[in-house]
């Protein structure tokens, strides 16, 4: 002390064990569970401070994961939770709540993956805390995407006031995990909307979702716009849709709106003395026409192999000066479907404008082999004759099979594709020597439906020096055809080389392709130039006994023949001369100058200027020796175009005189 005295005390100091517990939802760690892609979410996670003292805590995420988060996007925060005081059973203690934040936006996956990392507990701070422990974080991403019709106009709701109206809206799961929804419509003075709440859609399905709307009895005659929400949960995309509600006037509405009282209803008799338009002239409200053209009745679809599938397009057009909202169904087959955004779909709508014109893509997919029917029906929606509706229907019609007919022999130097054309190209090589050359080509059917091969010369100029056999013959399903091609080639500096056109495809479109051409406005096919004038429609050898035209006997109408077209394949086939080795002529041994002259002629300067022989160039054949390797380019006739004309013909190199010192 000051006074110089001193004093002694007892100083007491407690140390205790920090005592934390960790609570999780599953009691060992953090599992946020499967989520889809651009969502997001938080789990609780609970720490218990079971000592009397404060303990001063530092929680960390691990990096490098960039999904796990506390509040406000940090990986990291601090805080001290308070120690016990007073009396306190075992096991309890101060806790202190925090949220562990993910977030999965931008995380694009083609399988469902698992993304881990860890949650480090320190006791102090970041420099000199200590590691008391971790808690393990992981989740499950996978892929989960709502795609929905995508029409010109919205889903219709048209009742009196009063009434309840039912429409469906279908969406689709694009992903590979379910797909889990929130829906929501805002109740207006018109009525309210009712559907489900919660959906949940398993991957790659489609989901119709009805939605009822009630109209209120107060309603007044109008038309509005709703909109149905769509929320991908956990916090995902919002998706919206638009509803239409019509409210009618009860005085003016048409019979369509028919009360279940007893009443009279009044109609003409039929008269067997009348003529059929007689008849139709009385009754004025059945429609003459339907109110929405095709520009065809009828859908075929030939030769698409098992387990694939084919689009074509059809167009529809509202001849009428009223709007059209028209509803597409599928019928009588599971082949056969709608092709929209947000898939494949048996049922769909499609509004059309007072003389608008939109195309409908309709998908054929067949899953057994043969002939499949159904039937496209169109129904105007809201429009009735009588009390009842009325339709119209195109007829759908698919063969299945392929044929895949691969030619032996020929060694691939390239494939390209033609940008003219648009045509796949591959290009094969075939020298021959000036000799008699002769080539074995084996033509193998490996599909499952016969095809045609016709093999065409390279003109009246080497038509007497080439010899194809056999020319033309069918192809049945796992058949083989070999055909030699010999060819008489002049010696260097003659002729240019012949070139083959050789034609493969199902033997059903050529026979398609005969009636198709005999109908009012078909195409001519003699004309095209792509084919080289070359005769498709003959019968070829064969074709009685295989009776191919058996395999289809429906209706044929103008335009199956571009069937022809998409399903032949065409190849040229070019002969080439290989280089010929340098030859070598023996020197003449002469008498050895004096050393004088030897000297005076090696100072004499190097001549400078002389013409340089042609480069020697060695090209590798797989081929057999003196066999011809064929140079073929095979093209998909997708267009009538212009055919790729043959190979020009190589201009011979002036003889060269070597100079000589």
């Amino acid at each position: 002390l000051d006074n110089g005295s001193s004093s002694s005390g007892l100083l007491r100091i407690q140390v205790e064990e920090p005592n934390i517990q960790v609570l999780t939802d599953n009691g060992s760690k953090i599992d946020f569970g499967l989520l889809p892609g651009d969502c997001s979410s938080s789990v609780p996670l609970v720490l218990v401070n079971c000592g009397v003292s404060a303990v001063p805590l530092l929680l960390e995420i691990r990096q490098p994961d960039d999904l796990f988060s506390f509040a406000a996007g940090s990986k990291e925060t601090c805080f001290t939770i308070p120690g016990v005081t007073g009396k306190m059973a075992d096991g309890q203690g101060v806790a202190k709540e925090i949220e562990v934040f993910i977030n999965t936006r931008g995380v694009h996956v083609d399988q469902p993956r698992v993304f881990q990392t860890e949650l480090m507990v320190m006791l102090g701070d970041k420099e000199e805390g200590i590691l008391l422990g971790s808690v393990d974080i992981s989740v499950k991403v996978g892929s989960a995407k709502l795609r929905t019709k995508k029409s010109a106009g919205p889903v219709i709701f048209s009742c009196l006031p009063g009434e309840t109206v039912t429409q469906s809206v279908q969406m689709r799961n694009f992903g590979n995990i379910p797909l889990k929804l929130d829906t929501m419509v805002e109740d207006t003075a018109q009525g309210s909307f009712t559907c489900d709440k919660n959906l949940k859609i398993s991957p790659d399905t489609d989901l119709s979702l009805p939605v009822t709307f009630t109209c209120s009895p107060k309603a007044t005659i109008t038309t509005s716009q709703h909109t149905l929400y769509l929320m991908v949960t956990p916090n995902g995309p919002k998706h919206l849709i638009t509803l239409q509600t019509s409210v009618m006037d009860t005085k003016n509405t048409n019979q369509e709106f028919r009360t279940s009282r007893p009443v009279l209803s009044f109609g003409v008799r039929k008269n067997p003395d009348m003529s059929p338009s007689q008849q139709n002239s009385n009754n004025e409200d059945v429609p003459a026409v339907f109110p929405v053209e095709s520009d065809r009745p009828l859908m075929n679809f030939f030769s698409v192999p098992v387990g694939s599938q084919e689009e074509q397009l059809i167009t529809l057009r509202n001849s009428t000066s009223d709007t059209v909202c028209l509803n597409m169904i599928i019928r009588e087959t599971e082949s056969f479907s709608l092709s929209v955004p947000a898939g494949a779909v048996l049922t769909s709508q499609l509004v059309l404008l007072p003389q608008d014109t939109k195309d409908v893509k309709v998908m054929y997919r067949p899953t057994r082999a043969g002939m499949e029917k159904g039937k496209l029906v169109l129904k105007p929606q809201g429009r009735k004759v009588g009390g009842k509706s009325f339709k119209a229907s195109i007829a759908l019609c698919g063969v299945s099979g392929s044929c895949n007919i691969q030619m032996e022999g020929m060694e691939e130097v390239e494939t390209s594709r033609c940008q003219v054309e648009e045509m796949k190209t591959k290009r094969y090589q075939l020298s021959y020597l000036p000799f008699p050359a002769r080539k074995l080509v084996r033509f193998r059917n490996v599909g499952d439906s016969t095809g045609f091969v016709k093999i065409n010369s390279g003109g009246e100029v080497f038509q007497n020096k080439l010899d194809i056999t056999p020319s033309v013959f069918l192809l049945g399903a796992g058949c083989t055809e070999e055909v030699v091609i010999s060819f008489l080639a002049e010696e260097e500096g003659g002729e240019c080389p012949p070139s083959v056109a050789i034609f493969t495809g199902p033997e059903l479109v050529r026979q398609v392709m005969k009636r198709a051409r005999l109908l009012p406005g078909a195409s001519r096919l003699r004309d095209n130039p792509a084919l080289m004038g070359i005769n498709f429609a003959e019968n070829f050898v064969g074709e009685e006994v295989i009776k191919t035209r058996d395999e289809y006997s429906g209706q044929v109408i103008v335009g199956d023949e571009k069937s022809f077209y998409q399903k032949t394949v065409k190849h040229l086939v070019n002969f080439t001369m290989p280089d010929r080795p340098a030859e070598f002529d023996q020197l003449v041994v002469e008498e050895t100058l004096s050393e004088t002259r030897i000297d005076q002629s090696i100072a004499l300067p190097l001549p400078t200027t002389h013409r340089a022989g042609p480069a020697l160039h060695t090209r590798h054949t797989l081929g057999v020796p003196g066999q011809p390797i064929l140079h073929s380019t095979q093209d998909y006739l997708h267009k009538s175009k212009a055919l790729l004309s043959p190979p020009n013909c190589p201009t011979p190199l002036p003889p060269q005189t070597p100079t000589y010192c």
